[in-house]
């Protein structure tokens, strides 16, 4: 389980068709239910194939929004193609979307001409292979620190074995 905690999920054009539910968002799908206790679940959406954008929010809405859309074109939530979530504020919002990437859902891009001519655009990534990468990258990391400062303490002592034996 990567987070847990309340959206509030826009259905419906009206006003006031939000409702706040429990999320639960782990490395395979993102569920909600109706309260903290997790017992009655009201969906499960697995994460594959979905992208996350920002939404401007109306006129009258004061809390900020993203929405949670498939690549493929394919309905997210029964009848709709874009699940639209709020959240309290802007520090909330980008603690979820940290978490989204985190969990393999990954920003839209912007699509640019420049862009699809570059040779930086690899194309779509495994996300599993991506958090495989990563983790990899952090234990080398963390190797070469613990290397460091092995031959920070080694040297010292390396010279002055050298200057007594002298």
């Amino acid at each position: 389980i990567i987070r847990k905690g309340y959206l509030r999920v826009h259905t419906g054009v009206k006003l006031f068709q939000a409702k706040d539910f429990f999320f639960v968002l782990s490395t395979d799908n993102l569920s909600w239910f109706t309260d903290a206790d997790e017992k009655d679940k009201k969906y499960m959406l697995p994460l594959e194939n979905l992208k996350i954008r920002d939404v401007e929010g109306s006129f009258m809405a004061k809390r900020p929004q993203f929405a949670i859309f498939t690549t493929e074109g394919k309905n997210v939530y029964k009848e709709h193609k874009v699940l639209e979530l709020s959240v309290d504020n802007a520090e909330e919002l980008d603690t979820w979307k940290a978490s989204f990437l985190r969990a393999g859902v990954y920003p839209e891009r912007e699509q640019r001409q420049e862009d699809s001519t570059s040779a930086a655009d690899v194309g779509p990534v495994d996300p599993h292979m991506e958090r495989q990468v990563e983790t990899i990258n952090k234990l080398v990391s963390s190797y070469m620190q613990i290397v460091a400062k092995m031959t920070r303490d080694y040297i010292p002592k390396a010279i002055m074995y050298n200057i007594v034996q002298n």
